[in-house]
């Protein structure tokens, strides 16, 4: 809700002020909860309002991206072989694929 009013916001007070939401994303998910399917659910319901379905890539909860954010690191310098870094490498391609889509949909209108 706050997300939209602040969206809005922004229309009203910048020119040409047109955010493109390309998705949602899941964050320190751990997907053996129930709480990780209610807010799955939630994603979706949330990507219907403001226009960008969730990611299906989620960024899993993890001890090495909380160790990684002390130090100052980025987690694929830390631990590029982690659980974490590879759920990074996957956001960063399903992103890659919908900002393309969205680009080809914008020059074939």
């Amino acid at each position: 809700q706050q997300l939209y009013k602040d969206i809005e916001l922004g229309k009203k007070s910048l020119k040409d002020f047109n955010p493109v939401v390309l998705g949602t994303l899941m964050t320190r998910c751990d997907p053996r909860t129930n709480i990780a399917n209610q807010s799955r659910f939630l994603m979706e319901e949330l990507g219907s309002i403001i226009g960008g379905m969730p990611f299906d890539a989620v960024i899993h909860s993890s001890v090495t991206a909380v160790e990684a954010k002390d130090l100052h690191m980025a987690i694929n310098a830390y631990k590029p072989n982690s659980v974490v870094a590879d759920d990074y490498r996957e956001v960063t391609r399903e992103l890659l694929l919908r900002m393309r889509k969205h680009e080809e949909e914008g020059v074939n209108k």
